[in-house]
């Protein structure tokens, strides 16, 4: 009997995750295996299995958390099975609140499939509108309506009234000419998970000089280890992308950032390069112009230049409608304003015995913080600043601690920082591990490991932070 019983509930749950493998392309990438066969694996065995399936972020999500539902409505069925039966309702008493309907029968009731469903549509979408982006997803294929919300203009105003929802840390992998461009790994913050995220509908396989910026994804495409004279403008959440003609004006790119308008969700790309092709020796007798592409009106305009021998590096981040840049001095910095479209050097006053190090500049909580690595004959000892705009005084807020240094940044011949919501992270391939320190609670600490970095990598890893968003369209 049971027997009987634990079969007749496995057939129960996993109704819904039937229904769920038997739409699309599901059905081709998963017949080796039964629902029942993927209920009994353990948590490491099913994310292995839906790993090497190469599932894409919405079905690997969706796969995942129906299982995981599922189990655990099977152990409850299983524990209440066991329980000693007792009376919820004395005879000729009113209705008793014991500790099990709260924690079962009674909330089942509050959730009356009859009573919700008289919920209008619009009070509908903005309970959704208010989920973790992860939980959004796999709710998509409960029903057709459901699955195009994303693409729903009513529903994408709402989202604009949503409080943002935070970053996730995505991870590409590099190849031999480029960024990988076809999937990357993201970790959420809420769930504290790296999940795969693929992006088979861009055109071109690898990028240079990738950047984001409020919910887009923007770099220059690749073919042969030769950049192509295009932009590729994406957005990674609705996979919906876009293709811009590079100026013909610029022939060799150093710099390209996306900005966004909060406002009318228009963007524009700012490229920074010369007018020929030159090689290392030329480049000190060159200005830099810049140029800034219009989404609105779908132009490009020539938008201030930089004098000869300021040759933009590969550090630049966006704050509060400026572009701050490191040109190669640790004591100079140089910043674009975009509404007037000019450039401004500015001298930062730092102490002497960083004078010669590298910067790296990063966004964090609407302030654009230093990284200097200070090389002494004791190790090597990365610095965090402050950067005040108004007065340009840096200010050191954190050093990295001896064990840290010992075992993350005297092991890399070079790391990368990356400015994500309230943190920074530190990415670096010859490290299996992302170190993150938070500011607002002067705290270092290793991040959970992502799947992406078993193995070997020779071209290594390129960190950034990236917001889903909906409601911003290409």
């Amino acid at each position: 009997m049971e027997r009987r019983y634990g079969e007749r509930m496995k057939r129960k749950a996993s109704k819904n995750l039937d229904e769920l493998l038997g739409r699309g392309e599901l059905v081709k990438m998963m017949e080796e295996y039964t629902v029942p066969m993927l209920v009994e694996m353990t948590e490491r065995k099913l994310i292995g299995v839906l790993e090497s399936k190469q599932l894409g972020f919405l079905d690997y999500s969706c796969i995942a958390n129906a299982v995981w539902s599922e189990k655990k409505f099977l152990s409850h069925q299983q524990h209440t099975k066991q329980r000693a039966p007792h009376l919820l309702f004395s005879q000729g008493s009113k209705q008793k609140k014991t500790k099990h309907m709260e924690e079962g029968s009674f909330r089942t009731t509050d959730m009356d499939e009859a009573l919700w469903s008289l919920l209008p549509e619009h009070l509908l979408d903005r309970i959704l509108a208010c989920l973790p982006l992860p939980n959004l997803l796999c709710m998509r294929p409960v029903c057709k309506r459901w699955s195009s919300l994303l693409t729903t203009q009513t529903f994408l105003e709402i989202c604009t009234k949503v409080p943002q929802k935070p970053s996730l840390l995505a991870v590409f992998e590099k190849g031999e000419h480029g960024v990988l461009t076809k999937g990357c790994y993201t970790f959420c913050p809420k769930s504290e998970k790296w999940f795969p995220m693929t992006m088979n509908s861009l055109p071109f396989k690898e990028g240079d000089q990738m950047v984001t910026s409020q919910g887009l994804l923007c770099y220059v495409p690749q073919k042969d280890g030769e950049n192509e004279d295009l932009l590729v403008v994406c957005n990674p959440l609705t996979k919906a992308w876009r293709l811009i003609p590079l100026s013909k004006s610029i022939q060799m790119l150093f710099l390209l950032a996306v900005a966004v308008d909060q406002t009318t969700h228009a963007y524009k790309v700012i490229v920074t390069g010369v007018t020929e092709k030159l090689d290392g020796q030329q480049l000190d007798a060159y200005c830099l112009i810049t140029q800034v592409y219009d989404s609105i009106t779908e132009t490009w305009q020539i938008s201030g230049e930089l004098p000869p021998g300021r040759l933009f590096p590969l550090h630049s981040v966006w704050c509060d409608g400026f572009l701050y840049g490191w040109c190669g001095k640790a004591d100079q910095i140089w910043i674009y304003d975009i509404n007037h479209g000019s450039w401004k050097g500015v001298r930062l006053q730092l102490p002497e015995h960083v004078m010669n190090s590298d910067v790296h500049l990063v966004e964090c909580q609407g302030k654009v913080l230093l990284v200097t690595e200070t090389a002494g004959y004791s190790g090597s000892w990365p610095q965090i600043w402050d950067l005040e705009l108004s007065t340009m005084v840096c200010t050191q807020i954190a050093q990295a601690p001896k064990h840290l240094s010992h075992s993350f940044f005297e092991n890399v011949c070079e790391f990368q920082c990356v400015g994500y919501n309230d943190a920074i992270c530190f990415i670096a391939h010859e490290i299996p591990d992302v170190l993150m320190y938070q500011p607002t609670k002067k705290k270092w600490q290793w991040m959970p490991r992502c799947p992406k970095f078993s193995g070997w990598h020779p071209y290594g890893f390129m960190g950034m932070s990236l917001e889903l968003r909906a409601d911003i369209a290409v």
